[in-house]
C-alpha cells in the first residue's frame, strides 16, 4: 500500500549572500501519526562552520521539539487541518525572517515501503550525514485506536461526550435490545510472548464475564490493533485466533474500524437513543 508524505529540510545558511548552506534538521508530515522532527549532527556542522553558534542551534532545536510535543498530545490533528504544511512551520514552528536557520519550501514524496519509520530513516541518513537518529515508535496503543474510533464518529457532527462514561463506551441498544460495549485492545507489542500473553488474558476476562454478560444483554465488541512490525504477524494472526474462542463477541480489526464507526454514527443520530 502506498501513500503520501512531505518533508521540509532545516538548514543553516552561514552566508545568505554566497547561498551557501547546510542541512541540519529534517521535519516530516505523516499522513496520520503527524509531524517529526529529526535533527542533525551537530559537529559535522561545527567542522564545516567552526565559528557556528551551537547555543543557538540547540534553543532552535529544542524549542522545534518542545511545540511538536505539545501538540502530539493537544490537538495535533486539529492544528494540521488548520495550516498547510508549509504555513504549519512558518506560523507555529519557526518564523520565516531572515535568520541563518531556515526550513526548505516542503518536498513530497510516496511511500512504497508501508512502515513510516523505515522511509524516514532512510530519508535522514541521505538528507543528514551522520545523524541523530533516534526514532521513537509511535505505538497504535489502546488510546490510538479509541481515538480511531471516536474521531470517526464527531467526523459525522455526532456529539458523544454525553454517551461516554470512563473505561467504558456504551454505543446504543440494537436489535433485540442487546447492549454493544466498546473494547480496544492493542497487539502493537514488542514480543511475540507479550501479543501471547495478551490475547490469553482477554479470553480469560471475556470467559469470566460470559454470565455477567449474558445476565444483562451486553455484548463485547473489541477494536482491535495489530502489530506494525511486519515479523510479528504470525503471532498476532494466532491471538484473533484466541479471541475467536471467546464467547459473547464480536471482533473488528483496525481495517474495519472505519466502517464499524460509520455504522455506530448511523445508529447514534437516531432520536431514540
Amino acid at each position: 500500500m502506498t501513500s503520501q508524505l512531505s518533508y521540509s529540510i532545516l538548514q543553516y545558511k552561514h552566508s545568505l549572500a554566497l547561498g551557501e548552506c547546510l542541512n541540519i534538521g529534517v521535519l516530516f508530515d505523516l499522513p496520520e501519526e503527524g509531524h517529526y522532527f529529526i535533527s542533525g549532527d551537530i559537529q559535522r556542522l561545527k567542522c564545516v562552520y567552526p565559528d557556528f553558534d551551537a547555543n543557538f542551534y540547540n534553543l532552535v532545536t529544542k524549542n522545534i521539539k518542545s511545540k511538536l510535543n505539545r501538540r502530539e498530545g493537544n490537538n495535533l490533528f486539529t492544528e494540521k487541518r488548520q495550516y498547510s504544511f508549509k504555513d504549519y512551520i512558518n506560523n507555529v514552528l519557526l518564523i520565516e525572517d531572515s535568520s541563518s536557520l531556515q526550513f526548505t519550501e516542503p518536498f513530497n514524496v510516496i511511500n512504497q515501503v508501508g512502515d513510516y519509520r523505515k522511509i524516514i530513516g532512510e530519508l535522514a541518513r541521505i538528507l543528514l550525514p551522520e545523524p541523530e537518529i533516534k526514532i521513537e515508535e509511535t505505538r497504535h496503543n489502546e488510546g490510538f485506536i479509541l481515538k480511531k474510533f471516536t474521531d470517526s464518529i464527531t467526523k459525522k457532527n455526532i456529539v458523544i461526550e454525553h454517551k461516554m462514561s470512563k473505561n467504558k463506551l456504551i454505543q446504543s441498544k440494537g436489535k433485540n435490545h442487546v447492549v454493544h460495549l466498546v473494547k480496544p485492545i492493542s497487539f502493537d507489542l514488542k514480543e511475540d510472548r507479550d501479543i501471547q500473553n495478551k490475547s490469553v488474558t482477554y479470553f480469560g476476562y471475556l470467559d469470566l464475564l460470559n454470565d455477567y454478560a449474558m445476565l444483562n444483554n451486553y455484548t463485547f465488541d473489541l477494536l482491535i490493533g495489530k502489530p506494525q512490525d511486519s515479523s510479528l504477524i504470525k503471532s498476532y494472526e494466532n491471538a484473533l485466533e484466541v479471541l475467536s474462542q471467546a464467547p459473547n463477541k464480536e471482533i473488528i480489526t483496525e481495517e474495519k474500524i472505519e466502517q464499524y464507526s460509520e455504522d455506530i454514527a448511523e445508529i447514534l443520530s437516531k432520536n431514540d437513543l
